[in-house]
């Protein structure tokens, strides 16, 4: 009889916008992990007709155009009323739970572990199938700079999207582990690798 083989541990990555975590999350993969990226997994279901539907008439007509979600009206909905955000993540939060469940469940051979990278993490309540949470603690002022450089957001932007979220000390708090990331790219991957090693030790 084959001895069934142990499940590798979920983890799952907490942190502010713009803090790394698609970095964190990039390492840990190139370690032996395999990740579920959420906001993949988001960007997915807004490409399919029966969730623009129920976008358009559940959350915003405004937010769809021709069958299409408009993702910059639909930020700006969202983000200006917790209404429509609430019935927003009503529609998207259970298939990419669901997601990220199966993965959990059923990991491909030779994973080393599992992780889960999701914004709204906590909101969704991913943390429950998580044996570790880390949360990526990065300076202010790189944030805003990062944002900017990356996603075109000024810092106004950036505050109103972390106000939609679990505030950042509660993230710190809830977190098993935290990962500084003040200083290099390279000095990050080691730190992810050190911790990631540690967890996979038991």
């Amino acid at each position: 009889m084959t001895t069934p083989q142990p499940r590798p541990p979920v983890l799952g990555v907490l942190g502010a916008v713009a803090s790394g975590k698609s970095a964190v999350t990039s390492r840990l993969v190139e370690l032996g992990a395999v990740a579920l990226d959420a906001d993949r997994e988001v960007g997915g279901l807004l490409g399919r007709a029966e969730i623009a539907a129920r976008i358009g008439d559940e959350v915003d007509p405004g937010a769809v155009a021709e069958g299409r979600v408009d993702r910059r009206a639909l930020a700006d909905a969202v983000f200006s009323d917790s209404a429509k955000r609430a019935a927003l993540e009503a529609i998207l939060h259970p298939p990419v739970v669901e997601a990220a469940r199966r993965l959990a469940d059923a990991p491909p051979a030779g994973a080393r572990a599992v992780v889960i990278d999701a914004p709204l993490l906590l909101e969704a309540g991913l943390d429950a199938m998580c044996d570790e949470l880390w949360f990526v603690d990065t300076p202010r002022a790189d944030r805003v700079r990062r944002a900017e450089e990356s996603r075109g957001w000024n810092e106004a932007e950036l505050d109103r999207r972390e106000q939609a979220q679990v505030s950042v000390d509660e993230k710190r708090r809830r977190a098993d582990r935290v990962i500084d990331n003040d200083g290099t790219l390279d000095a990050l991957r080691a730190r992810v690798e050190q911790a990631f090693e540690a967890l996979c030790a038991g």
